[in-house]
């Protein structure tokens, strides 16, 4: 029997969280030049699409971000673009022929204000989480600088204890 899969409506005007892995998870971004690489595509790609980038991390064999889509529709595209560039520029700068790069994405329409922030704040998080740094503000392949810089430390704490980090998957916590 075949399994019924309703289709997927993306909606306009709404923020989504992203996270997106690599091919069997491999540390394909260990480097600092080759994170630079990811931003620099990322950036480029919301600019193309005419998104706003609201918060993003990227960690040696996964990221997560945080945009405002105008028009939802375009967004399997946008990942398509980022993906298929930042892997195309990898394999370019690696010498490496049609290496494959990602392996798949997940995206959330945020659904309330907790969401969006404890998203937020989990995205900030995850180099400590997974090792990468002792505090936030020492790792700087994410966009929490950018939020210190124009809301204040004392602002990104409150912010912290109003919406405290659980470790979810995409399916929990509204």
């Amino acid at each position: 029997m075949k399994k019924f899969h309703p289709p997927y409506i993306y909606q306009d005007n709404k923020f989504y969280f992203i996270t997106g892995k690599t091919f069997e998870n491999q540390r394909f971004f260990d480097t600092p030049a080759k994170k630079s690489v990811f931003v620099q595509i990322l950036h480029k790609a919301i600019e193309k699409f005419s998104f706003e980038l609201i918060a993003w991390v990227f960690l040696d064999h996964h990221y997560h971000v945080m945009i405002k889509v105008g028009l939802g529709k375009q967004l399997g595209r946008f990942i398509n673009n980022f993906h298929s560039n930042s892997s195309r520029l990898l394999n370019k700068l690696e010498s490496k022929n049609a290496r494959k790069i990602w392996y798949q994405y997940w995206d959330r329409c945020i659904r309330s204000e907790k969401d969006f922030w404890t998203r937020i704040n989990y995205i900030h998080h995850n180099p400590v989480k997974h090792g990468y740094a002792v505090k936030m503000e020492d790792y700087p392949f994410s966009s929490y600088s950018s939020y210190i810089k124009t809301r204040g430390k004392d602002w990104m704490d409150s912010c912290f204890l109003d919406y405290p980090i659980i470790d979810f998957t995409l399916e929990e916590s509204d």
